[in-house]
């Protein structure tokens, strides 16, 4: 060949590879595959190429230890499958140890090469008998994968062949590295599109949960969203306990599980996810499912939260209602008994007399458990704890409730151990404790029944027990038996009036004493019992003798002003102190109480202290600046009646407390110890 033909030659042939390079190149601007453009690189280098050349690119995984087919269209299929996968390394053929130096390999002779040893007999198999290989590096130099030249016999490559594979593989770099970039831009905005799905199924989400009124809904809600949001087979819901601690040990399930937190650190449950349709359950996913449970915990609390207000609001309703009708009951005889005064039947005035004492006391009885739960829950009562001997709280309670037993026939048992049990604390309000229990116990038992009153002292405590034969409690009521506005349902037909507040002042006076109380029941029409349990007093206490009782001298007649805004209180009060010859006058404000006392100079005055405008502090605050009242002696008389208000009375001067309604008997021994000279002790009721 002359010099002008190997001249065209290599104009042709630079041609041939200048074309199959923007052939190349235009498919990859094109979007096709990457396969189909490295074809085009591939069959350019073995046209390039003096015959018998079998060219192939293998790509190197991102995680840079296997080598995976690209392009061989000339190589024989079974040898390209067998090569896929290839684990780079020094000793790994001429690709394998290519893309592990990064460095062009020449292996001439395959049959001889030690690099080949672990595949001589598959190049063999298919008639390959030489190899080099041309590692394609990126615009930073790393290895994307490997171009290489099979060869039928033994050789060495051209510097032409040389020359034509590298330009060759710079070629396949850019390609390679624009596909790598345009299927992580894909891989980008696919996932930005999946985290904005995601986010707006998220909202949805946080929508319809916080909607929920209910703890089922949540759960409805959550189960449904986490399941379709994160894209798995299943989901369920466990719930636990209400009130389970944070340290509980939440179990380990199989798939994707997130704990439901509550606010205060408490495990409310767990939501499960399982089967992930698509791949495996990824952190995005776990995050997700975070998300759901944090919003689904605040709405389960929420929902509870909900749930416990609208009960303690119908409790509230009902209590209300049955206050009301417990209020109409004596006013409606108390109306008789007035309309029978005025008709003026002498002879049964008496009888007339009794029923409305008897009515007001129970008007007063239902006031006194009114405030004395209030006391108890503000912490406004003061213990007044001394030693106190269990039979003679048993004596006391057993006398209070007597009435009540002997009116429905009941059966008392006393069980009481023949020693002296001991305890130390107010013996009043043990005695009301057991009053309480004992009454309810009567209420709520059939006509004819049999109640239990058992004492038995344990290594530490006393128990107290009141068992009955009667109507029993439901197992869902018992734990709520003694919260404020409970009454159980199918007891209401037994009760004999209250506003079903005796429970809960149990509940809080015992545990006032450092002990507490419970109530079981083997169900309806079985009967109950409630067990008081107290520390016990251990030290021999001696029983306290009552201080002897000095009689009280019949009250001296004094003038007396009576104040008070009602002017019927006022004037009732006025004509019963007549009747004790007492010479009196009355006031209906604070400014006329201050007139009519400098006029009059009064021995006592009784003063109601919620007055409009000068309430009764003010008024006695006032009167004991005047000199000319300095023995006048203050009486407050009011419906504020705790210790508090007690103090503050004494504080603004009044020499005694009487809560309304005082009982005639009252003012008649404030006014018997008045006349025994001015004693400013406190006196209150």
């Amino acid at each position: 060949m002359d010099l002008a033909d190997a001249g065209t030659t290599d104009l042709a042939r630079s041609r041939a590879l200048l074309a199959g390079q923007n052939q190349a190149l235009q498919l990859a601007v094109g979007g096709a595959p990457l396969a189909s453009v490295l074809d085009v690189l591939v069959l350019t280098a073995e046209r390039q190429s003096d015959g018998g050349v079998l060219a192939s690119i293998l790509l190197l995984e991102e995680e840079g230890e296997r080598l995976r087919h690209g392009a061989a269209p000339s190589l024989p299929a079974a040898y390209s499958q067998a090569i896929d996968g290839l684990v780079i390394g020094p000793s790994v053929g001429s690709c394998g140890t290519a893309a592990w130096r990064n460095q062009v390999v020449v292996v001439s002779d395959i049959a001889s090469d030690p690099l080949w040893t672990a595949f001589r007999s598959l190049a063999h198999e298919h008639g390959l008998a030489a190899c080099w290989s041309t590692p394609i590096r990126s615009t930073l130099g790393e290895v994307l994968g490997t171009f290489a030249m099979y060869y039928r016999e033994p050789r060495a490559p051209s510097g032409h062949d040389r020359q034509v594979v590298e330009l060759l593989a710079n070629t396949a770099a850019v390609v390679i590295e624009r596909d790598r970039e345009a299927r992580e831009r894909s891989r980008i905005e696919q996932s930005l599109r999946s985290r904005q799905e995601r986010f707006r199924a998220l909202v949805a989400a946080s929508q319809a949960i916080h909607a929920s009124l209910s703890v089922e809904e949540v759960v409805a809600v959550i189960t449904e969203r986490a399941r379709t949001i994160v894209g798995a087979r299943d989901a369920t819901v466990t719930l636990f306990a209400s009130g389970s601690p944070a340290s509980l040990q939440v179990p380990e399930c199989e798939g994707l599980s997130v704990s439901l937190n509550g606010a205060q650190g408490a495990k409310l449950g767990i939501v499960q996810l399982t089967g992930k349709l698509s791949g495996e359950f990824s952190t995005d996913d776990e995050a997700v499912l975070t998300q759901l449970a944090s919003m689904a915990s605040v709405s389960i609390e929420n929902a509870r939260l909900y749930e416990s207000l609208r009960e303690a609001n119908q409790r509230k309703d009902e209590f209300l209602a049955t206050l009301a009708h417990e209020l109409r009951n004596p006013l409606a005889p108390i109306g008789n008994a007035i309309a029978l005064l005025r008709k003026g039947g002498a002879q049964a005035t008496e009888k007339v007399i009794g029923i409305m004492e008897r009515q007001l006391r129970q008007m007063v009885h239902l006031v006194d458990d009114l405030l004395d739960v209030s006391r108890v829950t503000t912490g406004k009562i003061v213990l007044k704890r001394e030693p106190a001997e269990v039979r003679e709280i048993v004596q006391v309670a057993i006398e209070a409730s007597l009435p009540l037993m002997q009116a429905a026939r009941h059966t008392l048992h006393l069980d009481l151990p023949p020693e002296a049990l001991h305890v130390v604390g107010d013996r009043t309000r043990l005695a009301q404790v057991l009053t309480n229990l004992l009454n309810n116990a009567a209420k709520y038992t059939p006509d004819g029944g049999r109640i239990t009153l058992t004492a038995r002292a344990t290594r530490r405590d006393v128990l107290l027990q009141v068992r009955d034969s009667g109507l029993g409690i439901p197992a869902d009521m018992l734990p709520r038996v003694f919260e404020i506005f409970t009454q159980v349902k199918h007891a209401e037909e037994r009760s004999q009036g209250g506003l079903g507040l005796g429970l809960a002042l149990v509940k809080k006076l015992v545990e006032m004493h450092g002990g507490d109380v419970w109530a079981e029941s083997p169900g309806l029409v079985q009967g109950s019992t409630f067990t008081v349990r107290l520390p016990l007093a251990h030290a021999e206490v001696q029983p306290q003798e009552g201080a002897a009782t000095a009689p009280v001298a019949a009250a001296a007649a004094f003038r007396i002003l009576v104040v008070d805004d009602n002017h019927d209180a006022a004037e009732s009060l006025a004509m019963l102190l007549q009747l004790s010859n007492h010479e009196t006058m009355t006031a209906y404000s604070g400014p006329q109480a201050i007139d009519v006392a400098r006029r009059t100079r009064p021995r006592a005055v009784f003063l109601d202290i919620g007055l409009p405008g000068m309430n009764g502090y003010e008024v006695a605050k006032a009167m004991r600046e005047d000199p000319d009242l300095s023995g006048t002696t203050l009486v407050a008389l009011t419906g504020w009646g705790t210790e508090t208000d007690q103090k503050q009375a004494l504080q603004a001067g009044f020499d005694y407390h009487l809560t309304k309604p005082a009982a005639p008997d009252q003012v008649q021994e404030l006014l018997a110890r008045m006349g025994q000279g001015p004693v400013r002790d406190g006196l209150s009721s």
